[in-house]
């Protein structure tokens, strides 16, 4: 049943069986990525009143994916179903193909298979289905192939898990680079400030330092990305947090990449550096994996 538990990816497949003697039912399930819940049951028609009880169970263990139900009924014992002839009808073919014979001189070779041809001549009367007693062995054979489904979704969870982890690892080594990095911008736009007035002007550049730290300090408030780091290294212990908790955590981590991206995007636009521009081009791409990884979870 839902609770704590490991990460899952939401593809699988679960197959379950079950008889009492009488009827054996044989349960697929298979699942795949969806944004919600959607679930399809193919099944014998005189089943069709516990569809309603199948979907229930499977919310018990699956919240998020497209899952797709295969039951297949097998009878064991034979059903004393019932043939009731509409007698009324047959005497009335009966009589219409003997005036068809005497009218055309016709051969009157009715025969009784003649008569069973007609769908409207017979109609067969099945027995009551006890759904109730149907369901104590339906049931067996769904829980067994939703256990199934599950535990093949958390052993692909736990690897989704994995590769998830390793991608943080590497969006942290990116983004030590870039906190590394960040204060030393400032200082480098001064350089290049002091070096550019130098060539453009003929007066030395210490007459006009006042002018070049005014420049300088503005620059540095404009492409101060501390905020943004202090969010995003917030954001990827996050995501190392949701990953060891487990449970349903798709859209979370979804939401979470989004925050990524924000953070990361803003920090490409503040920044003039090089080697910045270079790492957030690399984080963005680490942050498109994880992104791409976890539309697989549940």
């Amino acid at each position: 049943y839902l609770g704590v538990y490991m990460l899952r990816s939401m593809t699988g497949f679960g197959r379950g069986e079950y008889t009492d003697g009488e009827r054996r039912f044989i349960v697929e399930i298979k699942t795949v990525n969806h944004r919600y819940i959607d679930i399809n049951v193919r099944m014998p028609r005189d089943l069709i009143s516990l569809e309603e009880k199948i979907h229930k169970l499977v919310k018990k263990h699956i919240t998020r994916g497209k899952v797709d139900i295969f039951i297949t009924s097998y009878n064991i014992k034979t059903q004393q179903n019932t043939v009731v002839l509409n007698e009324d009808l047959i005497v009335s073919l009966l009589e219409s193909m003997k005036a068809l014979s005497e009218k055309f001189g016709l051969d009157n070779d009715v025969t009784t298979s003649t008569i069973l041809q007609f769908p409207e001549s017979y109609t067969i009367v099945y027995d009551e289905v006890d759904t109730e007693k149907i369901w104590e062995i339906l049931g067996v054979a769904c829980e067994q192939a939703l256990l199934n489904v599950v535990e093949m979704r958390e052993k692909e969870g736990s690897a989704i898990s994995k590769n998830l982890l390793d991608i943080l690892a590497n969006m942290e080594k990116c983004f030590a680079e870039i906190k590394e990095k960040s204060p030393q911008v400032p200082i480098e736009y001064k350089k290049k400030l002091e070096q550019r007035l130098d060539e453009l002007l003929t007066q030395p550049v210490d007459m006009i330092d006042e002018r070049i730290a005014i420049e300088v300090a503005l620059f540095a408030d404009k492409c101060n990305i501390d905020e943004e780091i202090a969010r995003l290294d917030s954001h990827i212990t996050q995501g190392r947090n949701i990953l060891s908790d487990g449970g349903v955590a798709g859209r979370t981590l979804d939401f979470l990449v989004q925050e990524m991206n924000r953070e990361v995007n803003t920090i490409g636009s503040k920044t003039n550096s090089i080697e910045i521009t270079e790492n957030v081009i690399a984080l963005k791409s680490e942050i498109e994996k994880f992104r791409e990884q976890i539309q697989n979870i549940e």
